[in-house]
């Protein structure tokens, strides 16, 4: 993740320091612990950067991300990241998620729905229900 980005460009090189120093996730050290933290705030950062430089007043976009319920706690603090530290007012963000499968409160999702719902930023649900054995021989 990190290396291919610093990779593509030497400003991102200056941003994340020196990405040759590879943080392992499993050890306990609360010294690596934090090391991982400041990465993955990094890494980020590094999204946030480029979904600005590829959005704009003239330049709106759409980000559609589809079956969340899937989605791990690390993509969705990303997503997060996103939507509520993004300065940017030109993108829309669709979630598309199932219902059924994220029901429970310690669900990632879940925590996730929660963690908008929080901040403040308007947000709209629309409701679809499964498709009947009729309604698809309406579209056939």
């Amino acid at each position: 993740g990190i290396n291919v980005l610093a990779n593509l460009s030497p400003e991102f090189r200056t941003i994340i320091s020196d990405s040759s120093n590879s943080i392992s996730r499993e050890s306990n050290s609360v010294d690596n612990i934090g090391s991982w933290m400041q990465q993955k705030n990094r890494f980020n950062y590094i999204f946030r950067i480029i979904v600005g430089a590829i959005t704009g007043p003239t330049k709106p976009i759409i980000l559609f991300l589809d079956d969340l319920q899937w989605a791990d706690a690390a993509s969705l603090d990303l997503i997060n990241s996103i939507i509520v530290d993004s300065e940017e007012s030109s993108m829309l963000v669709i979630e598309s998620y199932r219902e059924n499968e994220v029901g429970h409160n310690d669900h990632p999702f879940s925590a996730h729905l929660r963690e908008l719902r929080m901040t403040g930023i308007p947000l709209g649900e629309i409701k679809i229900d499964n498709m009947t054995k009729i309604d698809i021989n309406k579209m056939l």
